[in-house]
């Protein structure tokens, strides 16, 4: 069924049809209500492509993440999907991959999709290949990282401030006595380099320079395996920081698993204030990264540059340590949804 077909129906132009459709003026309400009766009898649906290509406006957004398994890009997808659609636009979503090159690549394949923004979410996008792809494919489309920032005209950056979060996790490590520190993170990431020099620069500021760092796969199974490594080498640590509650929670339980009371022999830190910080056994205290709150931003600002607004090219909010069991006392389940 056609515009053409309901305006047959209904004695009038395909003109008036559509004025109907897009909540023109101009319409007797007798006629208006008369099309509009036809139209959802026939279950009429435009074609929104076709009205794209005629408004040169496809309403569409690119929304790229790196691993849709992880809870930080599923939160994020969920916060940016939603907002954009209550202001009308349709989110195209991209599981690129960890790959340098796969990311550039889709930057090219959302542009074949005539998107009219794109959001990016995590800092894995801050890097030469996709700051190239954007250059080539999409220089004059607006483009928001969640977590990173690029130095072109058209990218903007929404940014939490993880690395003076880090030091501050630090001091609070310190101040509960520990002595013996471990860093643990996944794929060497901004984000990550950033956590582990503010958690180096708080240790430093309380006469720690020795860290041991190391690094696991990023999936929900490597971080157990790396945890236990971590004790065997260097049993006496009494302090890991996680780059992500995704680590620590298993490398909670590989602490648990191997004797170790938490927090009375050893502390731990997460990061991102995820779902698995809230049901894992000790809770887990982490560094909230603000993703929520970065990814309203960017969808609200993105929303504000193609309806004209200006907005910043960068914005950087604080971070907070939540803190819960596996640093103090164990407390009484409080679940943040009642």
């Amino acid at each position: 069924m056609t515009i053409y077909d309901i305006a047959r129906k209904a004695g009038v132009s395909p003109s008036t049809v559509s004025r109907v459709l897009n909540e023109k003026p101009g319409i007797s309400r007798q006629t208006r209500e008369r099309i509009k009766g036809l139209l959802e009898a026939c279950g009429y649906e435009p074609n929104y492509a076709a009205r794209g290509l005629s408004e040169r406006s496809s309403k569409t957004i690119g929304l790229l993440i790196a691993d849709i398994r992880l809870a930080y890009y599923s939160t994020g997808i969920q916060i940016i999907s939603e907002g954009m659609a209550r202001r009308g636009y349709c989110c195209i979503i991209l599981n690129t991959g960890v790959d340098e090159a796969s990311r550039a690549e889709y930057i090219r394949i959302i542009r074949r999709r005539q998107v009219e923004g794109a959001i990016l979410i995590g800092c894995a996008y801050q890097n030469d290949s996709v700051e190239a792809a954007i250059a080539k494919y999409m220089p004059d489309t607006p483009v928001f990282i969640v977590n990173g920032c690029l130095g072109l005209d058209n990218v903007y950056g929404v940014l939490s401030d993880e690395r003076s979060g880090s030091e501050k996790c630090a001091a609070l490590l310190l101040k509960q006595g520990c002595s013996r520190f471990a860093f643990v993170s996944g794929t060497a990431t901004i984000s990550s380099s950033s956590k582990l020099e503010g958690f180096r620069e708080g240790l430093a500021k309380g006469g720690i320079t020795e860290l041991g760092v190391y690094r696991c796969r990023d999936d929900h199974f490597d971080p157990y395996y790396v945890t236990q490594r971590l004790i065997k080498e260097r049993p006496d640590t009494d302090a890991i920081y996680y780059s992500s509650d995704c680590f620590a929670a298993p490398g909670v339980r590989a602490l648990l698993d191997g004797g170790r009371r938490i927090p009375e022999e050893i502390k731990v830190i997460g990061g991102d204030d995820s779902i698995f910080a809230y049901i894992s056994n000790p809770k887990i205290t982490t560094l909230d990264s603000k993703i929520d709150e970065l990814c309203r931003l960017a969808c609200a600002n993105l929303a504000d540059l193609l309806d004209g607004k200006p907005v910043p090219k960068r914005i950087v909010i604080p971070t907070d340590i939540i803190e819960r069991e596996t640093t103090g006392p164990i407390r009484p389940m409080q679940w943040p949804y009642l």
